[in-house]
């Protein structure tokens, strides 16, 4: 009997607040989700191409399992959503950093199978038992092709989670 990992667990619960909250149902021309759909790609050296923008990929970006009771382990994760929009902007209109940056915070928080206002059953949470435990974010300039001009923003929201585990369930 094969369980499902519970970091892929855990990413596929983010995308679906993401997928599913409304404010962001047509916000992206492009997901990068790697789950068999595209080959993985490395989050530090790739950039899309200007007419696949808005885009968006998750990827887990370390973490750590210490111990919580003598069998289950509290563990640490972090994942990087990097978020790209066309240009080198900040202004809040609707396919911008800024305000892609706050919803899909919000979608994190809130974004549910049941309702988008109960956020004690958000998916995040659901899958996790935890709300995110610490997000930062960075925005920064990008390029992409060949031509100089044309400028990515590059919002990288980075999101610690906490989950139980244990070890001694695991089943290949």
């Amino acid at each position: 009997m094969a369980t499902i990992d519970r970091l892929t667990e855990i990413r596929q619960a983010m995308w679906n607040a993401i997928d599913n909250y409304s404010h962001l149902s047509t916000s992206f021309e492009q997901k990068y989700k790697f789950d068999g759909e595209t080959s993985l790609i490395d989050p530090d050296s790739f950039t899309p191409e200007l007419g696949a923008c808005p885009a968006i990929g998750i990827w887990p970006n370390g973490g750590g399992f210490p111990w919580f009771t003598n069998t289950e382990q509290k563990a640490s994760c972090q994942f990087d959503i990097i978020i790209w929009t066309p240009g080198w902007e900040l202004a809040s209109t609707s396919n911008k950093p800024e305000r892609l940056l706050m919803q899909v915070l919000s979608a994190l928080w809130m974004s549910g199978p049941s309702s988008e206002d109960d956020e004690n059953q958000s998916y995040l949470k659901q899958a996790s038992c935890f709300f995110p435990k610490n997000v930062g974010f960075k925005i920064d300039r990008a390029k992409t092709g060949s031509n100089a001009s044309n400028e990515l923003t590059r919002t990288t929201l980075s999101v610690t989670l906490e989950f139980k585990f244990n070890p001694r369930t695991i089943v290949s």
